[in-house]
């Protein structure tokens, strides 16, 4: 009986893999995979059971003759082996699943273990067991097909795609011992480097434009009286980041759910359906470019590997989009077995993101031996990786990092022509901020604190430099922002004036941008006519 139970359950789901190789549907694929690991996780399970059983002087069918008492045994230890390998057995490619699905996969799994102890403890035919697990691994994959169809449409709740955000580790508040500073503790004016300050956090429902001293001089408000509209604003329990354009547009990314334009007054003027996420930049011609991704199938060496694939979408000005490359090929000669091998241990807890690209800029000239104008500058967190994607020929041109930084943010190109890079420290504990000659490949600054491990971000995170040679520095899980001269003296600090004073809580920051006074007068200017 153990040799039928687990042939029809290996067999099937090696039938389902294959179908999902060749659809080129990771759900499928991976929600079959789980289930051949279920199935040989099980089949060591009841060799052990097999083997109890040679020790007990009578079988289990035996000892438990009625009925009542062997289904209240199946299901004792069908909830132990469940609550041991659900965390493998579980339709992980549901990553992203909605709510529903996502306990309706854990209910079918968990009847499924409970099916098969029947089978093993009772007398059922082989037909029967052939056909529960033929309609186990087609219904997982059904689930699988349908959630990844939820997806495309963006038709995911805001409460799961929070759900779905907590458990990738993301917060929006973080715990602080000092709940009293607010907005700007201070401002040394003379050496400052001045201008307007604009920034948003997930729980806001707003993005916000500061003065130096911490005024408010506008605000982008995602749900504004009469201008209301439904799908944005059940996606903007999502919002990630923000760009504002040179017309005074904000370009809002919801984290896997859209990208919006807002003019200045807060009304929708169009919005993508997408999984764009962590930055949006705006090129010299207007045109959009946007990081967003998308789960695929691909090929390592004839070996399937599921991802999340990251690409760069370039978009017109009015939200069209114009293209879009896959950034896989570009690294895929990087990866190696060992790599393959984490990928598959992670893909078993909903990770599929190998690269997690987290910024792009587009640069805006030539510089001989490092990049030309048009081309992308992004940033790899997983394969501790910046590098140039030269966007015409969609090759990584240059590339740094290895041995270096430490799931990093925000690359920068300087007027100098170097690259500024936020360097989180996660592994190492502490964060920084390098400045890099891409040419000489050689830090030719860096700004840690003292001691270091007092600045520190673990996710998320930017630097900026400023017009008179400063850097802004936003320490995202704190909510802090502060900016320092070359020799790292703090001239002007802020803390998000969101706290929750019980709770003794602040809501992060992903990311404050400096804005020139002019370019925002003149916004102001026009409003007021």
């Amino acid at each position: 009986m153990l040799k039928k139970v687990t042939a029809g359950v290996i067999i099937c789901a090696i039938l389902g893999c294959l179908a999902g190789v060749a659809a080129r549907n990771p759900f499928v694929y991976m929600a079959c995979f789980d289930a051949l690991v279920g199935g040989i996780l099980f089949a060591l399970w009841m060799l052990v059971m097999q083997f109890i059983g040679m020790i007990v002087p009578k079988n289990l069918e035996e000892v438990y003759s009625r009925k009542k008492d062997r289904l209240t045994v199946v299901i004792f230890f069908a909830v132990l082996f469940y609550l041991g390998v659900q965390p493998v057995i579980n339709v992980k490619a549901l990553s992203h699943a909605t709510g529903v699905i996502s306990l309706v996969s854990k209910i079918t799994i968990f009847v499924f273990v409970v099916f098969l102890g029947w089978c093993t403890i009772g007398r059922i035919k082989i037909r029967s067991i052939v056909s529960g697990s033929v309609l186990f691994v087609l219904f997982t994959a059904s689930l699988s097909f349908i959630n990844s169809t939820a997806l495309k449409s963006g038709e995911t709740s805001a409460s799961d795609q929070l759900e779905k955000l907590r458990t990738l580790g993301y917060v929006d508040w973080a715990a602080t011992e000092d709940v009293e500073k607010r907005g700007v503790v201070h401002y040394d004016p003379e050496s400052a480097s001045r201008g307007m300050n604009l920034y948003t956090s997930r729980p806001l429902q707003e993005a916000v434009l500061i003065d130096m001293e911490g005024n408010v001089v506008h605000k982008w408000l995602w749900k504004k009286q009469g201008q209301v509209d439904r799908q944005f604003l059940r996606a903007s329990a999502n919002i990630y980041h923000i760009k504002m354009c040179k017309n005074g547009d904000l370009l809002v990314i919801a984290k896997d759910r859209m990208l919006v334009r807002l003019d200045w007054d807060s009304k929708v003027k169009w919005k993508r359906k997408m999984r764009v996420h962590h930055d949006v930049s705006v090129g010299p011609e207007g045109k959009i470019y946007a990081v967003a991704r998308e789960h695929g199938l691909v090929f390592w060496h004839g070996i399937p590997v599921p991802i999340l694939g990251d690409c760069i979408v370039v978009l017109s000005p009015d939200g069209e989009i114009e293209k879009k490359t896959p950034l896989y090929e570009l690294i895929r000669d990087r990866l190696s077995l060992r790599a393959i091998v984490k990928i598959y241990i992670s893909a078993m807890r909903a990770e599929f993101d190998i690269m997690h690209t987290n910024s792009l800029e587009v640069m805006d000239r030539d510089i001989e031996g490092f990049c030309r104008k048009g081309d992308w500058l992004i940033s790899m967190m997983h394969l501790n990786l910046v590098g140039v994607v030269d966007a015409k020929k969609e090759e990584l041109v240059w590339s740094w990092g290895a041995g270096e930084l430490d799931k990093q943010h925000h690359p920068t190109l300087l007027q100098n022509g170097n690259v500024l890079i936020f360097d989180n420290g996660s592994v190492r504990g502490f964060s920084r901020v390098i400045e890099l000659n891409p040419l000489t490949r050689e830090i030719e600054w860096e700004y840690k604190s003292e001691p270091p491990e007092k600045f520190f971000s673990n996710g998320r995170g930017g630097s900026q430099r400023l017009p008179n040679g400063n850097t802004l520095i936003t320490e995202s899980d704190k909510g802090h922002v502060f900016e320092i001269t070359k020799d790292g003296k703090v001239v002007w600090e802020f803390y998000s004036p969101h706290v929750k004073k019980k709770k003794k809580k602040r809501a992060v920051i992903y990311r404050l941008i400096r804005i020139s006074n002019s370019e925002i007068d003149e916004l102001l200017k026009r409003s007021e006519e």
